[in-house]
């Protein structure tokens, strides 16, 4: 049996959400010791991770969710589609509306209404829709129409610094400590580009795990001595231009001989070069070094494999 702590550190659902889930939803009932503190079993622990698993994948909320999962309870000539989760068109043409209404607000100079359209926005749909349904969109939008000459390189900057702001923000909400495993998150050298790897480094922290992020631009020999330093047991790192690939990599096989039990994550555009080598990407993975895309999904996937199934 687990208790509400370790529930929350293996799903990455905090627990007052997991408090609140079960009394607004009355879904995942633990059982209560006589002092009244909650034990969840593993079958439940599965269950909140496919409810999250959904949501992720179908950018969906958690009570349409819940009513996807009550249709395949269902034997199969039963059946149908529930009109909540008909109503995911709803929620893309209400995150449309959302960018459309800050592209114009960020054309227009219009700083303090956007910064509380963004903080409102994430207050209403959560941080899972806001940064992957709202705003990775919106800055895709935005930087075709920089490359257009509609908008300015000012414009894409002004709206990075406030995304970032919201992420930490966001990010210094969830809880982890010092027992947990540390990873360690940073941009290649003359690498700036940071809002990716920020996102993978608060889909960490979510999960309980103690996130050292060092940013962009981080020199290569400060990792290193920082690695000397301090017990790392994963490292994970964003390039965005592909000639960086082959001496990040040459740097990581380095750490991992130098440190047995350090594992590593590769990410980025990037990358893109390795994914068209299966046989080269199977062969980091036996050595330690695991290459991701930009896929939530993906990144969720890794997680159950690396940090709950190695724990079973």
């Amino acid at each position: 049996m687990y208790s509400i702590g370790q529930v929350s550190e293996i799903t990455g659902i905090s627990t007052q959400t997991l408090r609140a889930w079960e009394k607004r939803y009355e879904i995942i009932s633990p059982r209560r010791t006589k002092s009244g503190y909650r034990l969840y079993s593993k079958e439940q622990i599965d269950e909140l991770n496919w409810l999250t698993y959904q949501m992720n994948l179908h950018g969906i909320t958690i009570s349409q969710a819940i009513e996807l999962r009550k249709v395949m309870q269902q034997p199969e000539s039963e059946q149908h589609i529930p009109v909540t989760f008909m109503e995911l068109p709803a929620i893309e043409s209400a995150c449309q509306e959302i960018i459309q209404s800050m592209h114009k607000l960020l054309v227009e100079l219009r700083i303090q209404e956007l910064t509380k359209k963004i903080e409102t926005t994430l207050q209403t749909y959560g941080d899972d829709i806001f940064f992957y349904q709202i705003i990775i969109p919106f800055m895709k939008q935005v930087g075709t129409c920089w490359q257009n000459g509609e908008l300015t390189v000012c414009h894409e900057h002004l709206l990075s610094q406030l995304v970032m702001q919201k992420l930490y923000t966001t990010f210094s909400l969830y809880p982890t400590s010092l027992e947990q495993p540390k990873v360690l998150t940073y941009c290649a050298e003359t690498e700036q580009h940071q809002i990716g790897l920020l996102l993978f480094s608060l889909f960490l922290r979510k999960r309980g795990i103690y996130v050292i992020d060092l940013g962009g631009n981080t020199p290569h020999t400060e990792v290193d001595h920082f690695l000397h330093l301090h017990q790392i047991d994963w490292i994970c790192v964003s390039i965005q231009r592909v000639e960086q690939a082959p001496v990040v990599l040459n740097l990581i096989e380095k750490w991992i001989k130098e440190y047995p039990h350090l594992q590593a994550v590769i990410g980025g555009s990037g990358t893109t070069q390795l994914w068209l080598e299966p046989d080269k990407v199977e062969y980091l993975r036996t050595k330690g070094v695991h290459l991701l895309t930009e896929d939530p999904v993906n990144w969720q996937e890794w997680y159950q494999q690396q940090f709950i199934q190695s724990k079973e």
